[in-house]
């Protein structure tokens, strides 16, 4: 999609409006992903700079495995955003819903992996600033 079919213009009807907005809100998804990857490098080289306790290795491992799977969620985005030029050709309610509800699918794992991963970022931060004190 180029810069210009990605604008909302006044003539822009609804479908091509939410198709827009849906697949700007995908892009944003996938930058954010590639960014959390490079973030998980850097943790995980925080982890073995550190002390290699018990709760630092497991969490260095939680890591690893968050890498894979947002490995993963980027990948079947990018599967999902080269099929949206599909949603054009719908013409009628009901295939304007079921992409509709797909993008829901995929916003609910992009939300629900993001905040997993808060929480072990979180973890870690904790871990190391208590080693600090």
């Amino acid at each position: 999609m180029n810069s210009e079919s990605k604008s909302i213009f006044l003539h822009d009807n609804e479908h091509l409006v939410s198709h827009k907005r849906n697949n700007k809100e995908l892009e944003n998804w996938i930058t954010h992903l590639l960014f959390i990857e490079k973030e998980i490098r850097y943790l995980k080289k925080l982890c073995k700079k550190n002390h290699v306790e018990k709760d630092v290795y497991s969490l260095k491992l939680e890591l690893d495995r968050k890498e894979q799977e947002s490995d993963k969620l980027v990948t079947t985005l990018k599967k999902y955003h080269n099929n949206l030029s599909m949603w054009n050709e719908c013409d009628d309610i009901a295939c304007d819903r079921l992409f509709i509800h797909e993008h829901e699918l995929y916003r609910a794992k992009y939300d629900q992996f993001t905040a997993t991963y808060r929480n072990k970022k979180e973890v870690l931060f904790n871990l190391i600033t208590q080693k600090m004190v």
